[in-house]
């Protein structure tokens, strides 16, 4: 524990470290606004639930072709070239959204936008895990996932503020902004130090080691997918208060979780921090469903928030694990591929099967699916060394 709270340790990552903290917290900040945002702007141009839910999901669209394909690319080319492309994507596909009375261009701006966000996401964690010692990479993964809560805290009562002040024009501006904040940060890192390590031969396009951690990640993120696109109508439907302030609550737990979450992975091993946050998950979507008052409402943002920082944070360390450093930026893209498609999959079933059944009875549904995680980990990933850390500090056996 000691090692989490003396920070001195993080001098020897180096100031492009400290300078992509920075790129990321305002890329992140822009991207957490979008989640209320975007089903709130549907709705202003009178979308029907199927429609939201095909615009919130329609990320998965891109994701599909695209997270593989940027994976090679961090390992080819070099994730700074590739941040720098993601902050590019995401401030052309935002800024104009405020501008258009459109749906159908909304839509367009939208896949142009999650691009960005997917070119992003994968070269900017590799990047991260690169400027860090191996033993660190647990603990790497949590002080940017601190960071990313940090902006989810901000991003969607910003953005929702910005949008009942100022209206849906400056709320886009301010988003778009941040992306381009994150350009000029990018451009700063030191070009030499985040160049990937020459590739041994032509890398697939999807990891095959970082599958099967991957599929059981999926079974997390799946419950993201009505979370994103009804959270904002559901807390209007029962008078909830300001839907940033759950969001904000589940930002607040996963910044506070996700530090510890990497130094229990690096310390004691992947599946004490895997196991609970699959169970919060099933937990924070019950408590969702049942959230009747502002209170219980903010109780479950908490508890989800851990579930976020939890699965996160161990399924990649697992995922990591198993793969040469060459091979991360592949990796990295098949896990955040499953990212990818479970939210966007849950947000388009959850919006056809909106027209069936309340939005409390998706929410309970989709806790169902961190069971199926549970027993997919133990069936294949789990066994006694899981608990452990070995004698290099780092690295966990697992089943293959």
């Amino acid at each position: 524990m000691r090692q989490l709270l003396d920070i001195s340790f993080a001098r020897s990552w180096g100031r492009d470290f400290v300078l992509l903290l920075i790129v990321t917290l305002a890329f992140s900040t822009g991207f957490n606004g979008l989640v209320p945002a975007l089903p709130l702007l549907a709705t202003f141009y009178n979308a029907s639930d199927a429609q939201i839910g095909f615009f919130v999901g329609a990320y998965g669209i891109v994701a599909l072709v695209l997270r593989p394909i940027s994976g090679r690319l961090t390992d080819q080319w070099g994730a700074k070239r590739v941040v720098l492309a993601g902050c590019f994507c995401f401030l052309v596909g935002t800024l104009p959204m405020g501008f258009t009375g459109n749906f159908l261009i909304l839509m367009v701006l939208r896949l142009f936008q999650s691009m960005g966000l997917i070119l992003f996401f994968t070269s900017s964690n590799t990047l991260g895990i690169n400027l860090v010692p191996l033993s660190q990479v647990g603990l790497a993964i949590g002080v940017m996932g601190l960071v990313t809560g940090l902006s989810a805290i901000v991003g969607p009562p910003l953005v929702v503020e910005i949008a009942n002040s100022l209206g849906f024009l400056w709320a886009f501006v301010t988003l778009g902004a941040l992306g381009g904040i994150a350009l000029v940060f990018t451009i700063a890192v030191s070009k030499s130090k985040v160049s990937s390590m020459p590739a041994r031969g032509r890398l697939p396009l999807v990891n095959r080691k970082a599958m099967y951690p991957s599929l059981v990640f999926l079974s997390f993120t799946i419950t993201q997918g009505p979370i994103f696109a009804f959270i904002p109508l559901f807390s209007l439907q029962r008078d909830l208060g300001n839907p940033g302030i759950f969001l904000a609550a589940m930002g607040l737990s996963t910044t506070i979780a996700r530090p510890i979450a990497g130094w229990a992975a690096d310390r004691f091993g992947r599946a004490v921090v895997v196991l609970p946050g699959l169970a919060f998950a099933t937990a924070g979507m019950f408590l969702i469903s049942f959230s009747t008052s502002t209170t219980l409402f903010i109780i479950a943002g908490l508890v989800y928030g851990v579930a976020m920082a939890n699965g996160y944070v161990g399924l990649l360390s697992v995922t990591l694990d198993r793969v040469a450093q060459e091979e991360r930026g592949s990796a990295v893209a098949t896990f955040q591929w499953a990212w990818d498609i479970g939210s966007s999959f849950g947000a388009m079933a959850s919006g056809a099967l909106a027209a069936f059944m309340s939005y409390a009875s998706l929410f309970a549904i989709a806790g169902v699916f961190p069971i199926l995680g549970i027993l997919g980990f133990y069936w294949r990933l789990m066994d006694r060394k899981a608990a452990t850390v070995p004698e290099n500090g780092v690295k966990t056996e697992w089943k293959t």
